[in-house]
């Protein structure tokens, strides 16, 4: 049986202009086991925080405006095919 590894790899963030969040975060996965492995687990990690008219903020922020949070992703494979992922997370209006 083979025996897992951590891989870490480096993501880049880029504005763009479509979509719901204007984000974009991208990775390439490398082969494992020289193409005889998968990946089984993923984890994704955002820590930059930063203060903007005096308050702070990170690349997640986000609101609720109605109970609902969610989140979406796309996974794109070598073979092409496309993973369209969304969840939706509960959270707690302000008002």
């Amino acid at each position: 049986m083979p025996a897992p590894t951590a891989i870490v790899v480096p993501a880049t963030i880029t504005r763009i202009h479509e979509g719901r969040f204007g984000l974009r975060i991208q990775a390439t996965v490398p082969r494992i086991a020289g193409g005889s492995g998968s990946v089984t687990k993923f984890e994704l990690e955002v820590g930059r925080r930063f203060t903007y008219k005096g308050k702070k903020k990170s690349l997640l922020t986000a609101g609720c405006p109605n109970g609902v949070w969610l989140a979406k992703g796309e996974a794109k494979f070598v073979d092409d095919t496309t993973l369209h992922i969304a969840h939706p997370f509960p959270c707690t209006p302000k008002g």
